[in-house]
């Protein structure tokens, strides 16, 4: 079975996104540090995975290079708030996006979505905002033979 993978770039940082709706894989910890890994990989900072639709909820989850989960990760979010957009996934100019850690609420402040702004309230109830630009890279897809190479 083969596997598409999304690289988009955000933030200074640049992601895989896993499509949990088009995969049907389940990845491990070793895989995406080896899908991560810029020597032996694709390379990247982190893997998102999702959309997890439940009702009128958008979840997400977001790993580190080392395949620990990173849900804390702000970074990731508008890179797949812009994945969803271009993926049609979301057609509104605000929504949720329910991570791990809680809801953040995501606002397209462009037609084409790359400048988006996130807002997360942490534990504490403190309210904070960040605006970025993500952008998509390319799309990549791996054969079954290189998905064995990787353990898989």
């Amino acid at each position: 079975m083969r596997l598409t993978l999304y690289k988009y770039h955000g933030q200074n940082k640049d992601y895989l996104v896993y499509d949990t709706i088009q995969n049907h894989k389940k990845l491990n910890e070793s895989m995406i540090r080896m899908l991560c890994d810029r020597s032996r990989g694709l390379g990247s900072d982190g893997l998102i995975t999702g959309p997890f639709l439940e009702d009128d909820t958008i979840g997400v989850q977001v790993y580190g290079p080392d395949g620990s989960e990173k849900n804390e990760d702000a970074k990731a979010f508008p890179v797949f708030a812009k994945y969803l957009k271009d993926n049609l996934y979301v057609t509104r100019e605000r929504f949720h996006l329910q991570t791990p850690e809680g809801a953040v609420t995501i606002h397209y402040d462009n037609e084409d979505a790359t400048d988006i702004t996130v807002t997360t309230k942490d534990a504490a109830g403190i309210v904070s905002s960040s605006s970025s630009r993500a952008t998509a890279i390319g799309t990549v897809i791996l054969s079954p033979e290189y998905l064995e190479s990787l353990g898989a």
